[in-house]
């Protein structure tokens, strides 16, 4: 026992633990510093650069490594500090129960994803700018400071909070103290006012300003335009010499072939040649495809599930919106069965006997938008008596201008029971509007032998007055339906049954449904020979119902009549949106479990490769999980894809795995991560706009580098011979557009007989009416501000053309040229939708109020901005020390 590991360690048990508490401690303050290493030697090392090599120089300055990585971290605390102090006071003023209100300071607090590299430009243009402003004078004092500190925090935060909230924040391993927050405020509050000294001027756009801006986007113009491609006369470039060749290598070797710019929001491919190979990555994945999983998943849908999902969805996924046929159907019934359903449709009064028209006339009552008043001779006459369900039908008409939602809502108001009836008014919703005369109470009788003739002529008078109110204002067809059949009825002498043989439920569930049929109209005031409804009910309303039986089902549950998708109509719509619910959600859980796997095991890979790359020594091989994904597609169902090796731009434009978003943040592409600080072989979980899934690892990643120039001389060769052949092309069209102006000969009849130097004909096209600019037609493109506009079907047009073609006046032939120089242009104006003295009035009519006004004043404050800051760096002489920038890019 006396050798036992255990008992030297009871022995010496307190220096052994004080020492592990002395290693934790060193861990935790350099394990920064370790990762950064690891990092560094895994990026190649930062190419040999020291803490005291110069990243940027300027006239009377410059900053090292070391000065950086302290401006750096002391922005970063800046930022972080600020976000702190305004949370308190907000929380404070909310407590106060008022609302916290941003201060109007300079907002120093900086925006989340803020790039490293974006934090280290903005720390040396701000060191840069504050040194100018000192020279000049301009200081910023402790009451500044103080004041702007009150202000951030809302006024809520005294300084001696201020001094304790420092005491949580650590800068570059040392406590953060009031005269560094000082110092950090004060740099960039210097900054701020000197390039707000010099951008003032911006804040005013001149009428003339705001007329261009206003006409580069409602100005259209047409052009007729021969087409000379530069590729077309490469046959007259003549060879290279042997010097033009290495010069030209040289001026362009550092470029990336292919590389598209942003040109005034348009992505316009660039005209200078390339012969820099890009940063390429290969990369492996597993596609989880949402569809794929759903029609596989289809066959599992069970009918149970299609009837739940129906019968749950159905008021708002399956309502029949088209009320054509409905219309149609209850307009046939105003005819009887053997006249032509056209004819009935022309004129509903067509077919009907006599004694029909009066009877239905009689009962119809005037439209709740028509206003009219009744007549005088009728108002002091007792209202005639009415039986209950025909008064609880009159009442529950669908008020006129109602949508049918409207309609079902008011209608379910519960109906009271048999013993405490209520006069009609009770039962009306109070948002109906109702003519005065429906609000008669039930209880005034009207003589039996009142005269017919006048209550026809009545109706007949309200039923003009209703159509001239439009669809909105018509009565219920199905409601008319039902009062034809009822009138027929008397006319005919048929003893209708007792009010209290008709069970009050029954009633109201045929009132609620607001389209009772006329089958039970009919049913209901069926004489005593017994009668069938089916044999009165008109034959297109028989049909109406068998199409739609959702329709009886909702008379029977008391539920306005709504019609339906019948389930037969939907059944495979609903099966495949329940697959495909089903499909996300088992999508969902294979691709976690698969990560888990994959993740679990990177992890100890991951941390012996970090050591082996620190240590200079071979790296290890990657598990074979990793290395080969393929049968894990097989186990868990999911589809294995490779991609070749590709470039930024390439797996950005061109794959779909490359657009989809890392699953864990939502904030950055695949291209992104891989093209950053990913490692070989460390899975990524990444979804795509539809909802696949994608489960990427990186491969290889093959660093940016410079072809020299034997391995690439064809190429080289290539391009110079594009980029004279564009100077050709364009002084071909510069020729032609001065010979057309000086000829009168038509633009077509002119190169009629014109060959280029390959032998091929000119093309002539006319453009489509375009702008200088265009906002777009969505309103997220509106939303982004102003773009170059576009002359289909040239491409790639750029900024110059434009400015000529907009300068070109009636008869005037210009020669053009587009962004990448692949093609030259004769153009002619073509068209001009607007005279200039349109677009003066037009512009005058709208100019404070046209949507675009904000967007070009922030494009010119912007415009102004990064001019300014030109002309300052030119002045001081800032310079990027190239490796160091290249290193951060």
């Amino acid at each position: 026992m006396a050798n036992s590991p255990f008992h030297y360690f009871r022995k010496h048990q307190k220096p052994l633990i004080a020492a592990a508490a002395v290693l934790c401690m060193v861990i935790f303050v350099f394990s920064d510093a370790l990762v950064g290493l690891i990092k560094s030697a895994a990026s190649g090392g930062g190419g040999g650069r020291t803490a005291k090599s110069v990243v940027a120089s300027w006239e009377g300055g410059s900053l090292t490594e070391r000065d950086l990585a302290s401006l750096r971290s002391r922005r970063y605390f800046l930022s972080e500090f600020l976000r702190r102090l305004e949370i308190t006071g907000a929380q404070r003023v909310i407590a106060d129960g008022g609302t916290p209100t941003k201060p109007t300071i300079p907002e120093f607090i900086l925006p989340e994803n803020t790039s490293a590299r974006a934090v280290e430009m903005s720390v040396v243009t701000s060191r840069v700018f504050a040194d100018l402003a000192f020279r000049m004078g301009m200081r910023v004092s402790d009451e500044v400071i103080n004041h702007y500190l009150r202000e951030a925090g809302f006024r809520r935060v005294g300084g001696g909070e201020i001094v304790a909230m420092l005491k949580v924040f650590r800068v570059a391993d040392r406590q953060a103290t009031p005269d560094l927050l000082f110092a950090a405020l004060r740099d960039n509050l210097l900054s701020h006012s000197y390039q707000n000294g010099n951008i003032f001027a911006s804040q005013t756009i001149l009428p003339e300003e705001r007329w261009e801006d206003w006409r580069r986007v409602n100005d259209r113009i047409a052009l007729e335009v021969a087409i000379l491609p530069s590729q077309a006369v490469a046959a007259d470039v003549p060879e290279p010499s042997d010097a033009e060749i290495p010069a030209f290598y040289e001026q362009h070797k550092d470029r990336e072939a292919g590389q598209l710019m942003n040109v005034m929001g348009a992505q316009l491919p660039s005209p200078a040649p390339g012969f820099a190979q890009p940063r390429k990555v290969r990369l492996h994945y597993l596609l989880g495809d949402v569809f794929n999983w759903s029609e596989k998943l289809q066959d599992t849908i069970t009918d149970a599930e299609i009837e739940d999902y129906y019968q749950r969805n159905k008021r708002t996924q399956f309502v029949q919106t088209d009320t054509g046929t409905m219309e149609s159907a209850a307009t046939s019934e105003l005819a009887p069965a053997d006249e032509g359903n056209d004819q009935a449709a022309e004129n509903p009064d067509a077919g009907r006997s006599d004694d029909q028209e009066s009877a239905a006339e009689a009962t119809q009552e005037p439209n709740a938008k028509s206003g009219e008043e009744p007549a005088a001779e009728d108002a002091g006459k007792p209202a005639e008596p009415k039986e209950p369900e025909k008064e609880a039908a009159d009442q529950q008409e669908t008020p006129a201008g109602n949508s049918p939602e409207e309609t079902a809502d008011k209608d379910n108001t519960p109906t009271t029971s048999p013993d405490t009836s209520t006069p009609a008014e009770t039962d009306t919703p109070a948002e109906t509007d109702t003519p005065a005369e429906t609000d008669t109470p039930a209880a005034t009788d009207k003589p039996a032998d009142q005269d017919e003739a006048a209550d026809q002529d009545e109706a007949v008078d309200q039923e003009e007055a209703a159509d001239k109110t439009g669809n909105h204002g018509r009565p219920n067809p199905f409601r008319l339906v039902a009062m034809q059949a009822d009138a027929a009825s008397e006319v005919k002498g048929e003893a209708k049954e007792p009010a209290e043989e008709t069970p009050q439920s029954e009633q109201a569930e045929a009132d609620v449904s607001g389209s009772t049929s006329a089958d039970s109209s009919v049913e209901e005031k069926a004489g005593s020979d017994g009668e069938k409804s089916v044999e009165k009910n008109p034959a297109g309303q028989s049909a109406a119902n068998e199409s739609n039986p959702q329709a009886d089902a909702s008379v029977e549950d008391g539920e306005a009549a709504v019609q339906y998708q019948p389930l037969a109509e939907v059944r495979d719509q609903i099966r495949r949106q329940l697959a495909n619910d089903k499909a996300v959600e088992q999508l969902k859980t294979t691709v976690d479990r698969l990560f888990i796997r994959l993740r679990a095991a990177y992890n100890p890979y991951g941390e012996k490769r970090a050591i082996a790359m620190a240590q200079g020594s071979k790296l290890p091989d990657p598990p074979k999980q990793l290395a080969s994904l393929a049968a894990l597609a097989k186990e868990f169902g999911l589809v294995y894809e490779e991609t070749p090796l590709l470039s930024g731009m390439q797996l950005a434009r061109e794959s779909l795995v490359g657009k989809a978003m890392d699953a864990k943040t939502g904030r950055a592409s695949v291209t992104q991560r891989m093209l950053g600080n990913q490692d070989l072989y460390d899975p990524l979980l990444a979804q795509d706009i539809d909802g696949n899934w994608y489960v990427v690892i990186k491969t290889e990643d093959v660093p940016r580098h410079i072809p020299p120039l034997d391995e690439i001389r064809a190429e080289v060769i290539d391009a110079w011979k594009a980029q004279e052949a564009s100077k050709l092309a364009l002084k071909k069209a510069e020729s032609w557009a001065t010979e057309i102006q000086e000829s009168s000969e038509p633009f077509s009849d002119f190169f009629a007989d014109k060959k280029l130097a390959d032998k091929s004909e000119v093309d002539i096209v006319t453009t489509d009416l375009f702008s200088w600019l265009t906002y777009g037609a969505t309103p997220a493109e509106m939303q982004r501000g102003p773009r170059l506009g576009e002359a289909p079907p040239l491409v790639a047009v750029g900024p110059d053309f434009m400015t000529q073609a907009f300068e070109l006046k009636e008869g005037e032939v210009k020669s053009l040229q587009n962004y990448d120089r692949s093609q030259a242009y004769v153009a002619r104006l073509h068209q001009r939708q607007r005279s200039e003295e349109e677009l003066r009035k037009l512009f005058l009519a709208e100019a404070n109020s046209w949507f675009g006004a904000r967007y070009a004043a922030a494009g010119r404050f912007q415009q102004f901005q990064r001019q300014v800051f030109q002309q300052l760096t030119q002045r001081v002489g800032l310079e990027f020390e190239e490796g160091w920038d290249q290193g951060r890019r």
